[in-house]
Parts: C-alpha cells; structure tokens; sequence
C-alpha cells in the first residue's frame, strides 16, 4: 500500500543492519531463547530481510516492551 495511513499497525518490520542474515539468525536464535517466536517472515517468495512483529490482540504492552528491550541490548552487544 502507497499510502502509508492505510498500512497495518498491528505489524512492524524491521531488519537488522540491511537485513545481515548472519545477524538476523543471531537475533532470531536469541529471540527464541527468550520466549520470543514468529518473527520471521516468510512470504510466498521465500524469506526477506526483514523480520516482523506482530501485534494482535494476544500480545500485551508488556510483551511489546520486553521486545523492545532485548532489541535496544541486542543492538549494544552487536
């Protein structure tokens, strides 16, 4: 969608230094080890560099705020 009011809120994209796949698989690994899955997208044209958060109904504030931390620490480590 051109126009970027009508996009989705409910999902946040985000790669990690121009979608780095080794990087990315070191999130994605590290996520997980936390608890944190599905952030891999994976579109009928396979994986993009970019990863997404999803924010549905089942995700709270806190669960949000839990992402955001582990992506600020991940970023000071690397």
């Amino acid at each position: 969608v051109q126009d970027r009011a009508l996009r989705s809120r409910m999902n946040v994209p985000f790669n990690l230094r121009g979608g780095d796949e080794a990087l990315t698989d070191q999130f994605l690994i590290e996520s997980w080890n936390e608890g944190m899955v599905g952030l891999r997208t994976l579109t009928p044209f396979g994986v993009g560099e970019y990863l997404r958060a999803s924010l549905y109904n089942c995700i709270t504030e806190e669960d949000a705020a839990t992402l955001a931390e582990f992506m600020v620490q991940f970023a000071r480590k690397h």
